[in-house]
């Protein structure tokens, strides 16, 4: 997933906390993938109610670059 573009290079998420810098030069093709960052099943242990605590939590969270008045 690219998380930075800059003009001569793109930087890369490749995993959890893996990043790669490739160099526009390097670069062959860009497209999209169907397939997700997140684990698949990573929330099929989790009850229904501990779903909707998770999602509630998150919903509460501000951004991250909001500044309080």
């Amino acid at each position: 997933m690219v998380i930075y573009e800059a003009v001569g290079s793109l930087i890369l998420q490749t995993g959890p906390d893996q990043t790669v810098r490739i160099v526009g030069k390097d670069i062959i093709g860009r497209g999209y993938s169907d397939v997700s960052l997140m684990p698949s099943g990573l929330l099929d242990k989790l009850t229904d109610q501990e779903l909707a605590d998770l999602y509630a939590y998150l919903r509460s969270l501000q951004p991250a670059n909001k500044q309080d008045d």
